[in-house]
């Protein structure tokens, strides 16, 4: 992201990585807000996988530049339909327990964000002088992007990504 930062003052990636906590905040509290009750569908969430395309022929445009670092990434990531289904079986039976951990993990970030935000910390997008697409493309491909589980990963595998992106981008306007 460091190269479509158009405010070189801010053109730093801890300053990229503060603004894009409470992005993230906003969509790790959606996504909680509705695993409490979530019942995955695990046989339409497999066919769904099944259907879809491999991940090297649905990069976007904008990341072809970072098709090596992608590649890198992704190298390291084992994902296939038998992960998928292992990790919905998991999901439905420690669901609880999932939600019940990221709870204090969600308020320390929010306290974190809270901080930042009294010390008038750049989180705009507007201010950092980042396209709203570039924002965007990270959000929608941030599991290309790096080889680190994360609840975009748990959204992606339950198929609540759209909430998740939504609420992200949500978090982009002021």
């Amino acid at each position: 992201m460091t190269d479509v930062v158009g405010n070189p003052r801010w053109n730093l990636h801890g300053v990229l990585v503060g603004a894009a906590s409470r992005i993230v905040l906003r969509a790790y509290r959606r996504l909680f807000e509705i695993l409490p009750a979530f019942q995955p569908d695990v046989g339409a969430r497999l066919a769904a996988f099944d259907r879809e395309p491999p991940w090297q022929e649905r990069i976007e445009e904008a990341l072809r530049p970072f098709r090596s670092k992608i590649d890198e990434e992704m190298a390291q990531r084992r994902f296939d339909r038998d992960t998928l289904a292992s990790r919905l079986d998991r999901f439905v039976r420690q669901r609880d327990e999932i939600v019940g951990m990221a709870r204090p993990l969600l308020d320390e970030l929010s306290e974190g964000v809270r901080l930042l935000e009294q010390l008038d910390f750049p989180f705009g997008l507007a201010e950092l002088a980042v396209p709203t697409d570039a924002a965007a493309t990270a959000v929608r491909n941030v599991g290309l992007l790096r080889h680190r589980y994360s609840c975009f990963d748990l959204a992606y595998e339950l198929g609540l990504s759209d909430e998740m992106r939504e609420a992200a981008f949500e978090a982009f306007r002021p």
